[in-house]
This record gives C-alpha cells, sequence and structure tokens, in this order.
C-alpha cells in the first residue's frame, strides 16, 4: 500500500526543503520563527513595551502566560456556549466549568488564587462574549451553538505553490493589513509546497447568511490598554505570522463552503475573520480585537494560486 504522508515528508517553505508531496501546516511553514505545536494554541510572550520588573497588569491580564495558559484557555472556549457566558443567571455553571479546565491543566494555585483566577477567567468570558464584534452589531452571544463549528479541522490540498506567490496575491488583492505584511512573508525562505496543508480553525461560525473565521490568542503584550490598541495588535499579528494563518484559513473555509452551501457567493456569504486577543478585549470599541475582510478577489486569486490536487 501507498506510504502515509508524514511530517518527515513535509515542504518545509521556511527551511527551502524540497521532496515528494506530503503533509504540512502553518507552523511547520513559518518552523524558523514560530513554535512546534500544530494547534497554535501556545500563544507566546510578545511584550509591545519596554519589561517592567514587576507586572502593573490587573484583572485577567496578569492571567499566568505561556503554553499551558494558551492551551486551557482554548480548551475552555471549545466546551463554552457563548450564550451562556453572558446570561448572568448561568454565571455560576460557566464558572464550575471554568475551576474544572483550570485545575486539570494546573493553573489553580492555592485556594485563593484559585478563586481569584476562576472569577477573573469567568469575567472575561462574559467580556468577551458580550463586547460588539468591531464592523458589525452582533456579539459572540448571540451565536446559537448549532451555527458554530469549534475546533474546525482541514486538509486543504495543494498543487503547487510558494511563499513568494502567496505574498505577491497578499500585495495585490489583500486589505491594507495583508499589504503590509507581503514584504515580512517574503523574508520566509522561499520553496514549493505541495499535498496537503492541514490545521484547525478556532471557531467558524455563520451568523445572518454569513460566515467568519475567529481565532482565539491569549499572548501577553503587555500591561497597558495601547498594548492591545488596533496598531499593536497589526504588528503582533505580522511578527507572528498570523496573517498568514489566517489567509490559509480563509481558503479552507472558501472551498468548504464552495463545496455545502448552494448558490454559494462569497459577496454574500463572507463575513470576515477576527483574532481575538483575550488579554485586551474591554468591551469599548475595538481593543482586543483584529478584523479583516477578504475581497472576493483575494480568495479567488488565492484558492488559484494554491490549486486543487487532482
Amino acid at each position: 500500500s501507498a506510504e502515509a504522508p508524514t511530517e518527515a515528508r513535509v515542504l518545509s517553505l521556511a527551511t527551502g526543503q524540497l521532496g515528494t508531496w506530503g503533509v504540512s501546516s502553518f507552523t511547520s511553514i513559518t518552523a524558523s520563527s514560530h513554535g512546534e505545536d500544530s494547534r497554535d494554541v501556545a500563544d507566546p510572550v510578545m511584550l509591545r513595551t519596554e519589561h517592567r520588573a514587576v507586572s502593573l497588569a490587573t484583572g485577567f491580564r496578569a492571567f499566568p502566560a505561556g503554553a499551558q495558559a494558551g492551551i486551557a484557555l482554548h480548551s475552555i472556549f471549545e466546551r463554552l456556549d457563548f450564550r451562556r457566558a453572558v446570561d448572568a443567571e448561568a454565571r455560576t455553571s460557566v464558572r464550575e466549568m471554568v475551576v474544572r479546565l483550570l485545575a486539570s491543566h494546573g493553573l489553580t494555585g492555592d485556594a485563593a488564587i484559585a478563586e481569584q483566577r476562576a472569577d477573573e477567567v469567568t469575567d472575561m468570558l462574559g467580556t468577551v462574549c458580550g463586547a460588539t464584534i468591531p464592523g458589525v452589531s452582533f456579539t459572540l452571544g448571540d451565536i446559537a451553538p448549532r451555527a458554530a463549528l469549534k475546533e474546525w479541522r482541514f486538509d486543504l490540498s495543494v498543487a503547487n505553490t510558494s511563499v513568494r506567490r502567496i505574498a505577491d496575491i497578499l500585495a495585490t488583492h489583500g486589505s491594507a493589513h495583508a499589504q503590509q505584511y507581503a514584504p515580512i512573508l517574503r523574508t520566509l525562505r522561499d520553496g514549493a509546497l505541495g499535498g496537503y496543508l492541514n490545521g484547525i480553525v478556532d471557531l467558524a461560525f455563520e451568523h445572518d447568511g454569513r460566515w467568519w473565521i475567529v481565532d482565539w490568542k491569549s499572548n501577553q503584550l503587555g500591561d497597558d490598554d495601547s498594548d492591545y490598541a488596533p496598531d499593536a495588535l497589526s504588528s503582533a499579528m505580522i511578527e507572528a505570522h498570523y496573517t498568514l494563518q489566517y489567509h490559509l484559513y480563509m481558503v479552507a473555509l472558501h472551498r468548504h463552503l464552495r463545496a455545502r452551501v448552494p448558490g454559494y457567493d462569497p459577496a454574500l456569504h463572507w463575513g470576515g475573520v477576527a483574532y481575538v486577543f483575550l488579554r485586551g478585549v474591554t468591551g469599548e470599541g475595538d481593543a482586543g480585537w483584529f478584523r479583516d475582510t477578504p475581497s472576493v478577489a483575494l480568495l479567488s486569486a488565492l484558492d488559484a494560486e494554491l490549486g486543487r490536487r487532482v
């Protein structure tokens, strides 16, 4: 029987290795600047301002940073009914879930710290799910479980592409943010990629006929509100190559919808992308939210460039 693709046969754009067809992922493409976790939930510390000897952060912003915290928070969002997060009567049951999952990931500490962290995480969930998503008029708390795909796994068939050609498309058809990122993307060593690109999207959901991609980020960017303002988040997205990540996610969802939604038209069925930097969301304005919306031309060009293996 044919040998199954393995990580040993990955074609890595980051190292420029050429080889047989295999399975790749966002983290293998950006291996020179990213962690090895294929789930990409480690959310590294990325301080935007000069590091202080003593942190001045309060509330959830002072929650432990690092890989284990990122994994725990992703686990909580995976199990969360967003509507219950904003329901005062459901707070007790939501908090019980938080306590259980923080304990399972070793993040409770002593009794006093455990109580404080449970309250802070529960409050954060209510704030994030109750905040109006920038640029639209609804909240995550408006999303019914049946309209959401959580931890959506995909395998994206790729005929033949390269990091340079993807960068060219972002420069030509991308948003202002994507155009700013394109030269940074070109700094990754170029190489051919073919086979299958796999990944897991934290959340894809439908609202009023339009589909959205959401990614939870627990990265510690600093203590101050300014560290989670739009310009700071744009810089963080570029630095971590999250911009490449969400463009690959968009192609995966684009193909999924084309295959499953009758009369699919990206101009009608696409909402956008939101990366939610959890420590920064205050519920006021666009603090903590990175947003982008793909154009039809961008989706079409990326889809055509990645091709489809036959």
